[in-house]
């Protein structure tokens, strides 16, 4: 599937309809290279100007690999937590042994 410029289908904007989509969301691209993804499509924004290919691909790709690293961070976490749950629980019994002496 190969990505499209939606204002390319109406040369005017106010001949342009709403298109319905599955799911949208936008990327911005602010200064100093800080690139933010938002599901609120309406959010008011003022472009200084038009986006290039290269800077579409970079913020892309930018979203991309944040969205990687917080899935990574997200198991890593449950692990640490499903380890600390263990461990609590492995302390629980050999506390119980000890005072049941066993």
């Amino acid at each position: 599937m190969a990505a499209i410029d939606l204002s390319d289908i109406k040369p005017n904007p106010e001949d342009r309809q709403p298109i319905e989509v599955e799911a949208a969301f936008m990327v911005i691209i602010r200064g100093n290279g800080i690139i933010q993804a938002s599901p609120d499509i309406n959010a008011p924004v003022v472009p200084q100007r038009e986006v290039t290919l290269d800077e579409m691909q970079m913020a892309s790709r930018r979203v991309y690999d944040d969205i990687q690293a917080t899935k990574v961070a997200n198991v890593v976490q449950m692990s640490v937590q499903q380890a600390a749950s263990q461990a609590a629980q492995q302390a629980d019994a050999q506390r119980l042994a000890q005072s049941l002496r066993l």
